[in-house]
C-alpha cells in the first residue's frame, strides 16, 4: 500500500470518526477491521497522524493511553484520542480537491496533455543538462493526434490551453519549481514557456503518468475484447432464435421448430440453401436469372433463359413439399420471375 493510500484511509476514518463525537470531546479513532485501520501498523498510523498536527489540522492527544484503567493501559493502545482542530475542515475541503485531480481522477485528454507536455520537457532537460529549460507553446511536431486532430486556428488554440494548463498542474504538484511565459512579439503560436524542473520528484512522476496512460491502454484493449465477444453471441443468440434455418450438412430445414430432410444438392436444396444463407439473402427479392446464375454458375444470357423454365417449377415443387410436411403454405413467396422468404420467417 503506498504512503497515498494509507493516507487515504486514516482521513476518511478521521472524518467517521468525528462524526459520532460529542461537541467539545476528543475524537476517538478506533484502530479495527470497520475502518480498515486494523490493517496499517500503528507506528505508520501514528507518524501520519503527527504529520497531519504539524500541518495544524488536529492535534494527538496525549491522554490516549492514560485515559484506561491501570490494568488495561498497554504500550500500544487500539486507539488513538485526537482534538480536531478549526483548520481541518479547510484542509480536507483541499485534499479532496486534490484528489479528484489526481492522476487518476484525470480524463484521458488531461492525462495525455499532461505527459505530452512533460515529453518536451524531458527533452530539453536531457539536451541542455540544465533544469531551467524553454519549451514552446505550440511544437513543431506533435507527439499526440489527439491533441491536435486537425489543424485550425481553433484547434491550435485548444492545444495551447491545454498546455498552459498542464504546466500550472505541474507547478501546484511541485515537479516545476516556476514557470514563465516568454512572448514572441510575433503570433501567439509562437510563444514559449521557461520551466524550473524539480528533477528529485519530476521523473518520478512522468512515470506515474506514463504507467496510467498504459493501464487505461491495456482497460481499453480488454474492454474491446468483452464487446467483441458480446457482439459475436449477440449474433450467435440471434441466429439461433431465427424462425427458419437450413443445414446444409445434414440437408435439414428448420421452419418454426419443424425439420424437413432435403435432398442434398438437388436444384430445390440449393435454392433454399441460397436464400436463408445470411442475413442479406433472407431480406432479398431474388430475379430468376440470379437464383439461376448462383446456383449453376451460368453467366450466358442465353443458356440463362434456356433454363428459366426450371425456376418456377422449383419454387412450387418446394412450397408443395413443404405444405405437404409441415403444413406451412406461405414460407416462399414467388412467381414465374422471382421468389424471396416470407418476411414472417425472417
Amino acid at each position: 500500500m503506498t504512503y497515498e493510500e494509507k493516507l487515504e484511509l486514516i482521513v476518511r476514518a478521521i472524518v467517521e470518526a468525528r462524526k459520532a463525537t460529542r461537541k467539545g470531546q476528543s475524537t476517538t479513532l478506533y484502530l479495527n477491521a470497520t475502518n480498515g485501520l486494523d490493517r496499517l501498523d500503528r507506528d505508520e498510523i501514528s507518524n501520519i497522524l503527527l504529520q497531519l498536527q504539524d500541518e495544524n489540522v488536529l492535534k494527538v492527544n496525549p491522554k490516549t493511553n492514560r485515559l484506561l484503567p491501570l490494568s488495561q493501559q498497554t504500550a500500544n493502545p487500539n486507539y488513538f484520542l485526537l482534538d480536531i482542530l478549526d483548520g481541518f475542515d479547510t484542509w480536507y475541503e483541499y485534499y479532496l480537491l486534490k484528489q479528484k485531480s489526481g492522476i487518476s481522477e484525470m480524463t484521458d485528454l488531461n492525462l495525455l496533455r499532461l505527459f505530452d507536455t512533460m515529453l518536451a520537457i524531458q527533452e530539453k532537460v536531457q539536451l541542455n543538462r540544465e533544469n531551467t529549460v524553454i519549451i514552446p507553446l505550440l511544437p513543431p511536431r506533435i507527439y499526440f493526434q489527439e491533441l491536435l486532430p486537425y489543424d485550425t486556428p481553433g484547434v491550435r488554440d485548444e492545444y495551447i490551453e491545454g498546455r498552459w494548463e498542464a504546466v500550472k498542474h505541474l507547478h501546484k504538484e511541485s515537479v516545476l519549481l516556476e514557470f514563465k511565459h516568454i512572448d514572441s512579439m510575433m503570433h501567439r503560436w509562437d510563444d514559449r514557456i521557461k520551466v524550473t524542473v524539480n528533477i528529485k520528484l519530476f521523473y518520478d512522476f512522468m512515470e506515474k503518468v506514463r504507467r496510467e496512460l498504459e493501464k487505461r491502454k491495456n482497460e481499453n484493449k480488454n474492454k474491446k475484447t468483452k464487446l467483441t465477444k458480446k457482439i459475436t453471441t449477440s449474433k450467435q443468440d440471434v441466429a439461433s432464435y431465427r424462425k427458419a434455418t437450413f443445414d446444409e450438412k445434414t440437408g435439414i430445414l428448420s421452419i418454426e421448430g419443424k425439420e424437413i430432410k432435403l435432398r442434398k444438392n438437388s436444384f430445390r436444396t440449393n435454392l433454399i440453401a441460397l436464400i436463408l444463407k445470411d442475413n442479406e439473402s433472407r431480406e432479398r427479392k431474388w430475379s430468376w436469372d440470379e437464383i439461376i446464375e448462383e446456383i449453376e454458375g451460368i453467366r450466358d444470357l442465353d443458356l440463362l433463359k434456356e433454363k428459366k423454365k426450371k425456376f418456377y417449377p422449383a419454387c412450387d415443387g418446394l412450397m408443395k413439399f413443404i405444405a405437404q410436411k409441415t403444413g406451412i403454405n406461405d414460407f416462399l413467396l414467388y412467381d414465374f420471375n422471382t421468389v424471396q422468404l416470407n418476411p414472417k420467417y425472417l
